[in-house]
């Protein structure tokens, strides 16, 4: 059950309590030129900082451009300070997801609360 939403354009981001952890997933398209106002707030607040575990989910996120790129760096770089466990869901079947986690997921190896999972890695042995 979704608790809350937060919607702007072609964005939607939907804040969903489970048990002590929280989980924003992210839907939808985001090309302006700024962050949407109000949507680091609906993120970064005292609910998500009392939170357990932050789960955020970007599998349903389809396209942001370059500006939201720098919102999104910013975004995982905060709530992975604020937050004692943040595990971050992506596809690497969407070309900017790829990018964009691969290169977070080296850049933020040394943050004991961050941990990173590609909804379409496939186990070794599995395939």
């Amino acid at each position: 059950m979704t608790d809350d939403v937060f919607e702007c354009d072609s964005l939607k981001v939907e804040r969903e309590r489970e048990g002590t952890a929280l989980r924003y997933t992210w839907r939808g398209v985001c090309d302006r030129r700024d962050a949407p106002p109000g949507l680091s707030e609906f993120i970064l607040n005292e609910e998500s900082q009392a939170a357990s575990k932050l789960r955020l989910d970007f599998t349903e996120l389809n396209f942001v451009n370059s500006r939201m790129l720098v919102f999104l760096i910013r975004t995982i770089k905060s709530v992975s300070e604020a937050s004692p466990s943040v595990h971050i869901t992506y596809t690497s079947k969407v070309l900017f997801q790829s990018n964009l986690f691969a290169a977070l997921e080296g850049a933020l190896a040394h943050s004991q609360s961050l941990t990173f999972e590609d909804r379409n890695s496939v186990a070794p042995g599995a395939a």
